[in-house]
């Protein structure tokens, strides 16, 4: 980023962060902003999934049974849970989770290559992206990452996070360092209490050494950003759309003091410079 470039954060705002000496990064966020449609994409086959193992599979009772109890204790209201909607997706994807792991011992993410089927390659390079990390990294900042995929923890084996790095233009070295950093919060939820949860948040410091008030998290969930605000981690907010964000949305943003950039890779960078 050189001095012509508008900056992101205000001089005040890029003190505060660029002085963190851990990052927690959401990488699927990181994605969203490329074209192709691909958050739309992968939602689709979600709920295209997840309804299919509803309506076919041989204990398809116990899953829309278990499933309503986990959405009745949480107020979640969906109006079929053997036919979810892409708009229901975002309250009940936690509930799902939960469900096939305790009625099938399924890890739902497991179909996640699935979800991405050939969109993997459409996933363009993020030379800020990379940038950023690497900066980061000289500067001995603790990056650790976390996603809603698998990470295959076997040097070499591509798995989600993995074909991710690569398409963003990530170095075979940078990958494997990363492989050893990644933690998947959401993956709490067989044990009920996945992300934004405050014991996902502690288990999270306890995996990474991080101490929270010298952390900063950047992901698209403010849910999940006001849990970790609650804990002293300075919060990013990812707005990766291009539609304007609702008002109460706009609201908890402000409250918890979270900037919101639309580009995670330059925004990440210009951290990185300032660190």
């Amino acid at each position: 980023m050189t001095e012509t470039e508008t900056k992101i954060f205000s001089p005040e705002k890029l003190d505060e962060l660029s002085s963190k000496n851990t990052w927690a990064i959401d990488v699927d966020d990181c994605i969203y902003d490329i074209a192709y449609g691909l958050h739309s994409y992968i939602k689709q086959n979600i709920v295209r999934t997840y309804n299919s193992i509803a309506q076919h599979d041989p204990d398809r009772q116990a899953i829309v049974q278990t499933l309503s109890n986990i959405l009745k204790t949480q107020n979640i209201t969906i109006a079929d849970p053997q036919k979810i909607s892409i708009l229901e997706l975002g309250s009940a994807f936690p509930p799902i989770v939960r469900t096939l792991n305790e009625v099938k011992n399924s890890n739902f993410f497991e179909y996640l290559d699935q979800f991405y089927g050939d969109k993997y390659d459409k996933i363009e390079p993020d030379t800020n992206l990379v940038h950023a990390f690497s900066i980061a990294h000289k500067k001995g900042i603790n990056i650790n990452i976390y996603t809603n995929g698998p990470s295959s923890p076997e040097e070499g084996i591509s798995s989600h996070l993995q074909k991710i790095l690569h398409q963003r233009g990530f170095k075979d070295h940078m990958i494997e360092h990363l492989r050893k950093k990644t933690y998947d919060l959401l993956m709490q939820i067989r044990d009920g209490y996945g992300k934004p949860s405050p014991m996902s948040m502690q288990n999270f410091f306890k995996f990474s050494g991080a101490k929270p008030e010298e952390t900063l998290m950047a992901d698209d969930s403010l849910q999940n950003l006001k849990t970790a605000s609650d804990f002293g981690v300075a919060p990013i907010w990812t707005w990766t759309s291009d539609q304007k964000p609702i008002d109460t949305d706009i609201e908890i943003a402000k409250n918890i003091n979270a900037p919101r950039v639309r580009k995670t890779g330059a925004a990440l960078l210009e951290i990185a410079l300032a660190h």
